[in-house]
């Protein structure tokens, strides 16, 4: 079994990405973190009580990239 990191104190932090599924993916593993809400747009990890430690905010969809000309 892998071992898990939990930080012993922390509050929360929010990521804004364009890496959304990776990103969430990622902290699942590593933090061993479990996904409290999730629609396309935003968000919320924990890996203990709180209701998140992580949230993460989908720039793709919030901020779409322009193309340039």
């Amino acid at each position: 079994m892998k071992a898990r990191v939990r930080p012993g104190k922390f509050t929360h932090v929010v990521y804004r990405t364009r890496r959304f599924e990776r990103m969430i993916e990622w902290y699942k593993t590593v933090f061993d973190a479990k996904v409290q809400h999730q629609n396309p747009v935003l968000a919320f990890l924990t890996y203990d009580d709180e209701h998140h430690r992580f949230a993460f905010a989908n720039l793709s969809l919030l901020m779409p990239a322009t193309s340039k000309r």
